[in-house]
């Protein structure tokens, strides 16, 4: 073939095939990945904002604080299902030779095919002198009681006496003395009327909300129990993880582990595990928590293309920041000290993650930032 002989049209056809296999590659895969294969290192032609603030006021953070979370009393009981109605939390009754001072209250109980009988509990807390406590229903006398200090009383009342519709009960102090100058005192606690129905009661719930992003590090449930029955046995649970009890005697003080505790509902739940007959009186749950940061929390996101800009260093991470105060910024659970520059700047590509990326500002003091940007430059 001669020197100015041109390129046989076979060899042109197959180099043009070659050039457009190759753009239709180069076209079809992800624009990070072309850049790199084209070895392009101005990835992106202006710089991408990923977070803008601006004239923040920050007041602070909020101290260590303490939630009390009150309940009512319930009862668990393996023999009846039974309906509580608080009559008095307190009360004083007292008698001389020539008057007494009584209490009385009338019920309507709820009769159906399930109810057995309906009874009067309370608590004996203190007394002076001496005399009895009488207690009338429907102006029959159906117990005459000898109290003595920290004494739980029961008194059945009689469904023979009892009527449908209103029933009234009193109760009376009776001096037993002589001498016209002493007075019987008497000091009653959790006087309680009580429907009982047939099947039982074996476990009792409750429940507490925990807001988000609050962080308990502390917490405790505290509350009273009576029974007749010995030795009676149950356990307590959060969100079904039992909680130690090594508690001896009425008062309990039970210690929550705090990583028991999640956002949003939590359930208390008492079990029992034996034949019992438990009064839980007046609990308590007691929640502390760590210091809150009051700002809020700002998030933006890394997508897949901005991900492999950062992690092939082909682009700058930067935090821009103007403000009156140092502080801190928590990003991603690391913590950022910023300093009170007019103009800072700070490089956090190594702070950054995949997805969804959490800010909080935190600072002890108030605080004024007139802008704060994050961007990719």
């Amino acid at each position: 073939m001669s020197e100015n002989s041109l390129p046989s049209p076979t060899a042109a056809v197959f180099l043009l095939v070659v050039l457009s296999g190759f753009l239709l590659f180069v076209l079809s895969i992800p624009e990070v990945d072309r850049r790199e294969l084209l070895d392009d290192r101005n990835s992106i032609s202006e710089e991408i904002q990923l977070l803008s603030l601006e004239n923040l006021e920050i007041n602070g953070y909020d101290g260590y604080k303490r939630t009390n979370i009150d309940y009512n009393t319930f009862n668990l009981n393996t023999d009846y299902e039974k309906i509580i109605y608080n009559q008095a939390k307190s009360l004083n009754l007292n008698s001389n030779l020539f008057n007494s001072k009584s209490f009385e209250f009338s019920y309507n109980p709820i009769i159906n095919s399930n109810y057995v009988f309906s009874s009067l509990e309370f608590v004996i807390e203190e007394i002076s002198s001496y005399g009895k406590l009488k207690v009338y229903l429907n102006d029959n006398l159906i117990s005459e009681i000898s109290p003595i200090e920290n004494q739980k009383i029961i008194v059945n009342l009689d469904n023979q006496i009892q009527i449908k519709g209103n029933n009234l009960v009193k109760i009376i102090p009776s001096y037993t003395g002589l001498n016209p100058f002493n007075k019987f005192d008497i000091e009653i606690s959790d006087l309680n009327y009580i429907e009982n129905y047939q099947g039982n009661s074996n476990n009792y719930k409750s429940s507490f909300y925990i807001d988000e992003n609050l962080i308990i590090s502390e917490a405790s449930l505290n509350y009273l129990i009576r029974s007749n029955t010995y030795d009676p046995k149950y356990s307590v649970y959060i969100n079904d993880k039992i909680v130690i009890n090594d508690n001896v005697g009425n008062e309990v003080k039970l210690k929550i582990p705090a990583e028991y505790i999640k956002e949003g509902i939590n359930i208390i739940e008492y079990r029992l595990i034996s034949n019992s007959d438990i009064d839980f009186i007046l609990p308590k749950l007691q929640l502390l928590s760590e210091r809150q940061f009051k700002s809020d929390i700002y998030t933006f996101q890394i997508d897949d293309r901005l991900a492999r800009l950062i992690i092939n260093d082909r682009v700058d991470c930067k935090l821009y920041s103007s403000s009156n105060l140092d502080y801190l910024i928590n990003l991603n659970n690391f913590n950022l000290e910023i300093k009170d520059y007019i103009s800072f700047n700070k490089d956090i590509c190594n702070n950054l993650v995949y997805g969804e990326n959490k800010m909080q500002i935190v600072s002890d003091k108030d605080l004024d930032i007139d802008y704060l940007d994050i961007v990719l430059v």
